[in-house]
């Protein structure tokens, strides 16, 4: 009767080890965790960043055009969760010109995006977890 005990203990014990050492790190929120939860989130992929954009427009004199970093052009808009890749975007139209306020270089992504439509001016900010 002990031995069993004795066994049920340290399975236990094992369980107990596994569960805590499992990585529940959730990371930066993907464009499927977007998308899985609405369809019709307006959301850009630059780099290893997810933006969401800011429905406020912004005045033209807060983003002047030579103080602007031309940083792409949106490839193609999909709302497809699988596949989402740099420069796609949910809403905006391929071709889009896509703007930061600071230079951009690969793996050093800004946190805000600035998108021209309609002749008005959007931010689009980073996800980021954490």
């Amino acid at each position: 009767m002990m031995k069993y005990f004795s066994v049920f203990l340290m399975v236990v014990s094992m369980l107990f080890l596994l569960m805590g050492c499992t990585a529940t790190s959730t990371g930066n929120p993907t464009a499927k965790d977007i998308l899985k939860e609405d369809k019709e989130a307006d959301i850009i992929k630059v780099g290893s960043l997810i933006y969401t954009k800011n429905n406020n427009p912004v005045t033209e004199s807060a983003y002047e055009r030579p103080n602007l970093y031309k940083i792409g052009d949106i490839k193609k808009q999909t709302t497809r969760e699988l596949f989402f890749q740099d420069f796609y975007a949910s809403q905006l139209p391929k071709g889009t010109e896509v703007f930061s306020t600071e230079e951009y270089s690969h793996g050093r992504t800004p946190y805000v995006l600035i998108v021209e439509s309609s002749d008005e001016y959007f931010e689009y900010h980073a996800l980021i977890e954490g």
